[in-house]
């Protein structure tokens, strides 16, 4: 009785945190609302999950969990390097585009024959 009321205290405060998201997606949010719900229903009646564990074919409801935790880690897990990667490429391409247009040593023009000049570089 003890882990049913810790694990639904837990899922509460995952839904208050996800009520509190405004900007993220509402298919998103649906679905997170669904995920606690199910996980309610699977905290306060286990037996549940043992039943849907036979349909699947798997030997017992918390192995089920398992699984699908695992599974759904590894897609949140890539979901997340893809975004990464594109936000670096976003960001590179940010510093390029300023490197050009605010470049931090001017190049010399005809009427200004003694403009700094950038450091040269030494390559032995």
């Amino acid at each position: 009785m003890m882990i049913q009321v810790l694990l639904s205290l837990m899922l509460m405060g995952v839904g208050v945190y996800g009520m509190m998201q405004t900007h993220v997606w509402w298919p998103l949010r649906t679905l997170l609302f669904a995920a606690i719900a199910a996980g309610f229903f699977f905290v306060w009646f286990p037996e549940w999950t043992n039943a849907v564990a036979h349909i699947m074919g798997v030997g017992r409801g918390a192995d089920l969990l398992i699984y699908i935790w695992i599974v759904l880690s590894l897609a949140i897990s890539l979901f997340l390097y893809l975004r990464i990667i594109r936000l670096h490429k976003d960001f590179t391409d940010l510093v390029r585009f300023l490197a050009v247009e605010r470049p931090l040593f001017p190049s010399p023009s005809a009427s200004e024959p003694d403009a700094p000049r950038p450091p040269e570089s030494t390559s032995a």
